[in-house]
């Protein structure tokens, strides 16, 4: 009795559960179609809006890209013009190499002369001071002769005389005139003798150099010199060049008689002074 009252308890329980669930019949063929539909035209539109899209931008990309391209192909071509030198912008300082004939150079003559004007042809004469008074100058025709006043020695004789483009003293026969330093341990700045020469020596007979001044008047000088006497009787004053220049003309008595000196102002002190003009 109890097993029956199960099983009709279960079958209806069954009847019951089938009765809920009729509610929930499966869709029909027709609304399949349409959701099938609906969903096709769905992934159709989104398709070509998203295929539209992927267009648009790859156009757009595309757009910027070939804008990149021809902005990176106009800064090059600015580039290389920039880097291209402009021909017309040259310095017209530019040196541009030509052909000429060889330069000839013509060197200026630079010999100075201590002359303020020519000295005209003659002879040397006294004519002011000493006892020798219009007295021409005489030589003799040989290196180291002495010049003097009224000689009475042979081979002794009055000379014409000019100075040269280097101020030097020269006679007719081709000699100069140069002073011939002597110093003694008594007389330390003696003058020196006026002596005809060829060359000079320095500190012992350099060249007087002249030049005529006054009109007529012959004015002389040669480098001075100091000297320090010898230490005992047998030694010779020892003499270095100094500063300055001798040029007073005087009158000595050595050997062929009245010598013409030129010295300085201190050692000619003692020696009649005397002026020399050409005649």
């Amino acid at each position: 009795m109890r097993s029956l009252v199960l099983l009709q308890l279960a079958v209806g329980l069954l009847t019951a559960g089938n009765a809920v669930a009729s509610p929930c019949k499966p869709l029909s063929s027709s609304a399949t179609s349409a959701a099938s539909l609906a969903t096709s035209t769905t992934s159709t539109e989104t398709s070509s809006a998203t295929s539209s899209a992927i267009a648009d931008t790859l156009t757009e990309t595309s757009a910027a890209s070939t804008t990149e391209i021809s902005m990176s192909s106009t800064t090059i071509e600015t580039s290389a013009t920039t880097a291209t030198p402009d021909l017309s912008t040259v310095d017209s300082t530019t040196v541009v190499p030509t052909t000429s004939e060889p330069a000839t150079t013509t060197y200026a003559s630079t010999t100075e002369t201590t002359s303020t004007a020519p000295m005209p042809t003659g002879s040397l004469t006294v004519t002011g001071g000493g006892p020798v008074q219009g007295q021409s100058l005489e030589s003799s025709n040989m290196d180291g002769a002495l010049t003097a006043f009224q000689v009475n020695y042979p081979g002794y004789d009055a000379h014409s005389y000019t100075i040269d483009a280097q101020g030097r003293l020269v006679n007719d026969q081709g000699w100069f005139l140069c002073g011939r330093y002597e110093a003694t341990n008594d007389e330390i700045n003696r003058p020196a003798i006026v002596v005809t020469c060829s060359s000079q020596i320095p500190l012992q007979t350099p060249f007087l150099y002249c030049r005529v001044s006054g009109g007529q008047e012959v004015q002389c000088s040669i480098p001075a010199i100091s000297c320090v006497a010898g230490s005992d009787f047998f030694s010779l004053p020892t003499c270095t060049a100094a500063a300055g220049t001798w040029d007073q003309f005087s009158l000595g008595q050595s050997g062929p008689g009245n010598v013409l000196q030129i010295g300085g102002s201190e050692g000619s002190a003692p020696y009649p002074r005397i002026v020399l003009s050409v005649q």
